[in-house]
């Protein structure tokens, strides 16, 4: 019997305590491997009026990001038609929508504020020291076509597995009642 790997759901499977264990192992080496990965990305912050950024843990999340390779995911996948003379890569523009999203800068108009925070600029490094401008990310967006969309998709879907392939396996009960309860009163 093959052991299954990490992520693989498999039903009516009954893992033996030695296969458990085996498994257990498997994912601790994983882990320790992880740890390892990310001890390489050490993250640059004093804590002074130049380096501090006003959203808190974002140096853990790019440092995150620098070790699963999200920019070298992007590249790999999408491929968006753009004019020879572009200031920003589509990487790093996508990349920059990621973490005004994942700082709660939901409105373009809110992501300039990344443009002022001296942290963020430090620990992203752009080209000049400049911030992307949300205009050019709304533009960007505009030039997006139906196979971008599908590109994307894909890059979720390579998210998603590096996840799945991280995670402990899972055990998940549906408890399926179909029993209607009617409340009378106000």
């Amino acid at each position: 019997m093959r052991l299954p790997l990490t992520g693989e759901v498999f039903q009516d499977t009954i893992l033996t305590r030695q296969q458990k264990r085996k498994l257990e192992r498997m994912q601790k080496k994983e882990e320790s491997k992880l740890k390892k990965v990310l001890k390489k990305f050490s993250l640059p912050v004093s804590f002074d009026n130049n380096t501090v950024t006003a959203y808190g843990p974002f140096g853990y999340f790019e440092a995150f990001k620098k070790s699963i390779g999200l920019t070298q995911i992007i590249n790999s996948t999408l491929n968006v038609k753009r004019h020879h003379n572009c200031y920003y890569s589509t990487s790093e523009l996508i990349d920059f929508f990621i973490d005004s999203i994942s700082v709660g800068l939901f409105r373009f108009y809110h992501m300039d504020g990344l443009q002022s925070d001296p942290g963020y600029k430090m620990l992203k490094n752009f080209r000049g020291g400049k911030v992307p401008d949300e205009s050019t990310v709304r533009y960007l967006l505009s030039q997006l076509t139906d196979e971008n969309i599908l590109e994307l998709q894909k890059i979720n879907q390579s998210l998603l597995s590096l996840k799945a392939s991280m995670e402990k396996p899972r055990e998940v009960w549906l408890d399926l009642d179909d029993t209607v309860i009617t409340v009378f009163g106000s």
